[in-house]
């Protein structure tokens, strides 16, 4: 890991994290998107540190990684039961047996 890198998160980590919390309202998911989105920032960190601010890099990947958790959720709708009633059963199968 760059040292650079290690150092700058040691330092930033706990207003990372007040920011990934005031977004998702709990504090393990943002521990979560804070861990991602610092692993995408190492990844990529010889071209974001080069950059007058790494930390607005990390914050809208934060951002944008609570944005697409939150359209994921809305798309799933989990029920107690199936959206559609099963087909009828018809007389014949029933007496075939």
């Amino acid at each position: 890991m760059d040292a650079e890198f290690r150092d700058w998160a040691g330092v930033r980590l706990p207003a990372l994290l007040r920011y990934a919390h005031l977004l998702t309202g709990d504090a393990h998911r943002a521990e979560d998107v804070v861990q991602t989105a610092l692993t995408k920032t190492l990844l990529g960190w010889s071209r974001v540190h080069r950059k007058d601010d790494p930390e607005g890099y990390v914050r809208r990947t934060i951002l944008r990684l609570v944005i697409n958790d939150r359209r994921r959720s809305w798309r799933e709708h989990l029920t107690a039961s199936s959206p559609e009633p099963p087909p009828p059963r018809s007389s014949s199968s029933l007496s075939r047996g």
